[in-house]
């Protein structure tokens, strides 16, 4: 759509084709390089168009516990370099590449394998990620209902969780604003959390 709200194209198809996607879970723009990310989840991949929907690569293989693997993604974030984070929800992980879409980093469980838990540095389907102006990553740790902060090297930084310091229920996607402010779709409660990272 254009910034007035008029309807300007669409793309896809409900299939495993290029191009194609089933169940489109997430969205991130490139916007340095004109490019769109969408988390395509049934098929298990990260599919990458350019501004008019011309399919251009596939980020990430179907499977588990490997680097580079996907296995129902939910969300994608594009950084100023073009660092590609995704939310691998259920490898219960976050898994980073590069512009070219090579694979470089992945946080969650031990080494990233992927194991689900309520641990610092662990996640329980992972639904979003998105990264702020400083590098910090915010992720939406649905099933532990709670958003957890990253620094740039996936170290564990702070955590909003249910009943301690917010009363998150079921968080899904997450935004990062500026001076610190995080916005988290908290979808079980049918509302939006504004939440404060600040320096410890």
């Amino acid at each position: 759509f254009s910034p007035d709200g008029e309807f300007l194209g669409m793309w896809g198809n409900s299939d495993k084709s290029p191009g194609g996607f089933t169940v489109a879970a997430g969205i991130g723009i490139d916007q340095r390089r004109n490019l769109i990310y969408i988390a395509d989840f049934y098929n298990k991949r990260v599919v990458k168009f350019d501004l008019d929907g011309k399919f251009i690569t596939q980020i990430g293989a179907t499977g588990r516990v490997w680097s580079g693997s996907l296995h129902y993604p939910t969300d994608v974030f594009v950084d100023d370099r073009g660092n590609v984070y995704i939310a691998d929800a259920y490898n219960n992980r976050i898994q980073v590449f590069d512009e070219r879409g090579e694979y470089f980093a992945k946080w969650g469980g031990p080494l990233g394998l992927g194991m689900p838990g309520k641990r610092r540095g662990w996640f329980k389907v992972p639904s979003g990620v998105a990264a702020d102006n400083d590098g910090r990553i915010y992720v939406a740790d649905s099933a532990n209902h709670r958003v957890v902060a990253l620094s740039a090297k996936g170290r564990f930084l702070a955590e909003w969780k249910m009943e301690v310091n917010v009363a998150l229920h079921t968080p899904t996607k997450v935004a990062a604003g500026s001076k610190g402010v995080i916005y988290a779709v908290d979808t079980a409660e049918n509302r939006i959390v504004a939440l404060k990272y600040s320096e410890r």
